[in-house]
This record gives C-alpha cells, sequence and structure tokens, in this order.
C-alpha cells in the first residue's frame, strides 16, 4: 500500500471507526480488556502499517462504518466489506496498566496510546462540566470515574510504567481542575519530581494558562513540549461550541504560543484544530497562523461519540480530512516543522494524520 492510500483509509477509519462482531471483542479484551471504553480520550488503539492509530469500535456512529476487524489464531485482518485490506494490530495493555496504586487501577488513567507514548489523564473532571458549560464535542463528563488523582499518586504510576520501557514517551493532560493557572501548577509539581527523578520526556496538554508565567514554571520543571487546543477557528462558533472555554480570546492563546515557542523551541508546541464542524478554510488559515508562530497545528476529526452534546452531528469526511492534512504539510514543509518533531502526542499521530502526510512527497 503506498502511503497516498494508507493516508486515505487512515483518514477513513479515524472519521468512521470499525465496526467489531461480539466474538472478535472477546478475542480483542483478552489483550486489552480497556478496548471497549466508550467516551473520552481512551477509544481502541492499534498499529497499521506502521502507523499508530486511536479509532472508535463501541460508539453507535461506528455501527454504519463500512469497515470491520477479523480474526484468526488471534491475529486480526481488517475488512471493507467483504475485501481483506491488510493486517491491524491491536496495542495490548502491559501488566503494570492492572497493578493497582493507592486503590486506582493504574490503566484507568494511564496507558499506552501507541507502543511508545503513554497518556495520563489524572483529572478526570473539568470545571466546565461542573458548572454546565462544557465543550459540546467533549464526552469527559460521562466517563465513568470522575477522580481528580493526588500528585504522588500520579508519579507513582508513571514511575511503574516507565520501569517496564525506559523508551516511554509520556503525555500528561485531563480537564480544568480549579481554574486554569491550578493546573499548570498541579502538573508543573507532578513534572518537576518526575524530570528530579530522571524521567525526562514528558510533554503536556493544557489550556492555556491566565497567567503565562505558568508556562515558564512547566518547562523549568523539565516538560519537553506543550499542546494548547483552539479547536474551533472562528471565535464566534468556538463561543456557540465551546460556551466556556470560548470565552479565552484567540489574542491571549497567541500570546500563550508566543510565550511557549519562547520556553520550549519552535516545534514543540502545538494546536488540535477540529475538522469535520467548522469550514476547511477557517482550518487552514488558522493553520498558516500558528504554523507563522511556530506551532504545529493537529487536525483531528470530530467524532459524534455518545457522550457528547453533538453525538447526532454528522461524522467528518475523511476526503476533507486529508486534503486539510496535505494542505498544512505544505506549509509545515516551507516552515521548516514536522510534526514528528514533537515528543509524544503529537509524534504519536494515533489520533490524525500529520506523520504520515511527512512522507508524502508534495508536488
Amino acid at each position: 500500500m503506498d502511503c497516498r492510500d494508507l493516508l486515505q483509509l487512515k483518514a477513513d477509519l479515524l472519521c468512521y471507526g470499525i465496526t467489531i462482531a461480539p466474538h472478535v471483542k472477546e478475542v480483542m479484551m483478552a489483550e486489552n480488556r480497556y478496548v471497549w471504553d466508550h467516551d473520552f480520550i481512551h477509544a481502541a488503539h492499534f498499529t497499521i502499517e506502521g502507523q499508530n492509530l486511536n479509532t472508535c469500535i463501541s460508539e453507535k456512529f461506528c455501527s454504519t462504518s463500512p469497515y470491520t476487524i477479523k480474526t484468526l489464531d488471534e491475529s486480526f485482518k481488517l475488512y471493507k466489506g467483504t475485501d481483506e485490506i491488510c493486517p491491524i494490530t491491536i496495542v495490548r495493555a502491559p501488566e503494570w496498566c492492572y497493578m493497582t496504586i493507592d486503590g486506582y487501577e493504574i490503566g484507568q488513567f494511564l496507558r499506552p496510546h501507541s507502543p511508545k507514548c503513554i497518556v495520563c489523564w489524572p483529572i478526570l473532571t473539568c470545571d466546565y462540566y461542573l458548572n454546565g458549560t462544557q465543550c459540546k464535542f467533549c464526552s469527559m463528563g460521562n466517563y465513568h470515574n470522575h477522580a481528580i488523582l493526588p500528585e504522588h499518586t500520579v508519579i507513582s504510576m508513571i514511575k511503574q510504567a516507565v520501569a517496564y520501557d525506559l523508551s516511554y514517551e509520556i503525555t500528561l493532560g485531563g480537564g480544568i481542575h480549579n481554574g486554569r493557572d491550578e493546573t499548570f501548577a498541579y502538573f508543573s509539581s507532578i513534572c518537576k519530581a518526575l524530570h528530579d527523578s530522571g524521567i525526562d520526556n514528558i510533554s503536556f496538554e493544557l489550556a492555556p494558562p491566565d497567567d503565562l508565567k505558568n508556562i515558564d514554571m512547566l518547562r523549568e520543571s523539565g516538560a519537553k513540549a506543550i499542546i494548547m487546543n483552539l479547536e474551533i477557528a472562528d471565535s464566534e462558533r468556538r463561543l456557540a461550541i465551546c460556551p466556556e472555554k470560548g470565552k479565552i480570546p484567540v489574542e491571549h492563546y497567541f500570546r500563550a504560543y508566543d510565550r511557549a515557542v519562547h520556553a520550549f523551541g519552535r516545534g514543540n508546541v502545538s494546536c488540535v484544530l477540529l475538522a469535520g464542524i467548522q469550514p476547511r478554510l477557517d482550518i487552514i488559515r488558522m493553520s498558516a497562523l500558528l504554523i507563522e508562530h511556530g506551532v504545529i497545528p493537529s487536525i483531528l476529526p470530530f467524532k459524534p461519540v455518545d457522550g457528547c452534546q453533538m453525538r447526532t452531528q454528522p461524522t467528518t469526511d475523511p476526503k476533507e480530512l486529508v486534503s486539510i492534512a496535505l494542505a498544512n504539510q505544505q506549509q509545515l514543509i516551507r516552515a521548516g516543522l514536522a510534526a514528528s518533531m514533537q515528543p509524544g502526542c503529537t509524534k504519536c499521530n494515533a489520533c490524525s494524520l500529520e506523520t504520515i502526510a511527512e512522507l508524502i512527497i508534495i508536488e
């Protein structure tokens, strides 16, 4: 399969998900019992043709997907209709996922999203859900465990995972708790303790703080990269979809990006924009501005997961997702930037198309 075919296949799988027969689900769960989780960021994680893939298999919208998985002798094959496409491998849950620390099962908060990237979400709640102003594409409020882990518990969990594999890159994130500045302070404290113990491959996904000095504090704690997501380019549309987060001015985001690029360096700051619920040209224009500021745009498809308020919206058009990815890749090449530069989620790229677009020669 050439790179362009693989790019379109991955876009299809990100947008449509995969239908899973009950007997295949049983085999999958023997390898990773979290694979059937609904909502939130922890979906099903696979590798396909050397690419990381985070796609939905348990949400209602997946029932119309033309793609399915069949199993033979505990190996998996991807099909479209009756046509076999290629092998597909589930990312196994290592034994540390099933260990318990301070009464919490590690895998409920920390697990691999690809063979070399683990993601930790220790704040499984959000101020915006608590006051009824959550982002309408988000399903965090429906996650079954609304815990906020103590810092020492998070540190112990990550140390346990890294002891299993020293090469892991780690991304931490979660909801906003007690305001954006306090959330930065929580994660900076965790990062410093990990850095002081010799764990350095750490990045974060956070909303920009009110006090931009917190970005410097996070970098000084040992963080290697930061993701701050606009999600929606147009301010009016942002406010409609993100009633509380949308009140953070775009100008403040860009002040935060400039501060972060100064602290972390070009290519170590990124921003998610969502395709499928805003005009394509809005995304491309905002991506151009982000790249001009040294920020890598990461384009994720909107998915109408069962727990979000926008669950009746149609799925993202995968052809549009590919079109945006290729247009952005041209801009990234000209700027000397690449998603694969940035450790953690952005390089893992299981949720979007940037790193595979890098493999395609743009004419």
